[in-house]
């Protein structure tokens, strides 16, 4: 009979395998051989009697037998885990890797400025950012995430308000001065406006006065993630719609103005600060939260 801690090793060569879609990922992901990956799942399929993995030369499909067994799998994984992180709370310091979700726009405004100083009070933990908004939260094993919605799988995550989120309309004074100012909503069908295409919803601006509330599907010439169509603005290529912390030093500096401000939903959005529900949280978790709901609120909301 296989020692468990074969057992464990095979399961996380499996379950590498199926989250990364093939053994070579899965070997950079486990920081070992392809080949020796591929005697583990052989040892693992030998073992069990039966097939998990149809290979081919560029990807493996799990089998019926495999999907089955990958959610078992991932529980078990999780358990081992969870009873790690728990004896590591009992640490004096917080260790280990740390692995953030958010958007690059947030990251670059809220996140990197403040590690400097995260650092200095826990130099032994080590963030792994990641900035793919539609990741499977639970495959990339997120502690800690962002979004400006709920996340849709949030039942078995801990959902928190961080701050109100309120996006405003600009453009730059010279593209202004070349094209004129917007009057109306309707108005921004005549103007070139630039959309941040990391969501489909992007491109339809809400709008709500005495005439109502009205959605106006804007279009333009440049399209880009919210980073780079910040920066696009700035250099007067077309009208913009931003979360207003990303653009408040800006609109204080003159660099860029508002514009619709009285056609605004009341409504803003929010940003929302999660992570997994477990029952202990771990220590490495548990500082960079308090660490945050410190620093961030202020630092959002000291920009609307």
């Amino acid at each position: 009979m296989a020692k468990l801690s074969e057992k464990t090793s095979e399961m996380e060569a499996f379950v590498a395998v199926a989250q990364e879609g093939g053994f070579t990922k899965a070997s950079i992901e486990l920081d070992i051989s392809p080949s020796a990956v591929s005697k583990r799942i052989s040892r693992l399929e030998d073992r069990l009697g039966t097939k998990l993995l149809n290979r081919s030369t560029r990807r493996s499909a799990l089998t019926e037998a495999g999907i089955i067994f990958l959610q078992r799998c991932q529980d078990i994984l999780s358990e081992i885990s969870g009873a790690e992180e728990e004896a590591k709370k009992f640490s004096s310091e917080p260790i280990g890797t740390l692995r953030v979700n958010c958007s690059i726009l947030f990251a670059d405004i809220h996140i990197i400025p403040l590690l400097n100083q995260f650092y200095l009070r826990y130099p032994n933990v080590h963030i792994d950012l990641n900035t793919d908004l539609d990741i499977n939260l639970f495959e990339k094993n997120i502690d800690v995430g962002f979004h400006y919605s709920k996340p849709p799988d949030s039942s078995s995550l801990i959902v928190r308000k961080l701050s109100s989120n309120p996006w405003t309309i600009c453009a730059a004074p010279d593209y202004l001065n070349r094209h004129g100012r917007p009057q109306s909503p309707e108005d921004l069908l005549h103007h070139n406006c630039c959309i941040d295409n990391s969501r489909p919803q992007y491109n339809r601006w809400e709008f709500e006065d005495q005439e109502g509330y009205r959605i106006i599907k804007v279009s333009g010439n440049f399209e880009a993630v919210g980073a780079l169509v910040h920066k696009a603005a700035l250099r007067g290529v077309g009208i913009c719609q931003l979360p207003r912390y990303s653009i408040f030093n800006d609109i204080q500096n003159g660099k860029l103005e508002p514009l619709l401000e009285d056609k605004r939903p009341q409504n803003d959005r929010i940003i929302y600060l999660f992570y997994p529900h477990r029952k202990n949280i771990s220590l490495k978790v548990r500082v960079f939260i308090d660490f945050l709901l410190e620093h961030l609120p202020q630092q959002i909301e000291g920009g609307l």
